[in-house]
């Protein structure tokens, strides 16, 4: 991933600032470490405004991708409903 952020550097570079291709080199030489130590976690956190306007568990994703896979759903079926 690294070296090939580093082939388009350049272009980056043209869209975003200096801080920002540092950071991204950052990011992704973590995310290389990460995967190569087996020592990755992954936090997920929804921000609303009403408790109620999301599910209180993450559930609702595998039961959309299941029935995506199956074909069951169309891609474009709402999963932000509250159950």
């Amino acid at each position: 991933m690294l070296e090939r952020f580093a082939q388009e550097r350049e272009t980056a570079l043209k869209l975003y600032d200096e801080r920002f291709c540092r950071m991204w080199e950052f990011y992704l030489a973590a995310c290389e470490m990460a995967f190569r130590n087996g020592r990755l976690m992954v936090f997920q956190i929804q921000l609303a405004k009403r408790r109620d306007s999301v599910p209180l568990t993450r559930d609702y994703i595998a039961e959309t991708e299941a029935g995506q896979i199956a074909g069951n759903m169309s891609s474009d079926t709402d999963t932000r409903r509250a159950s």
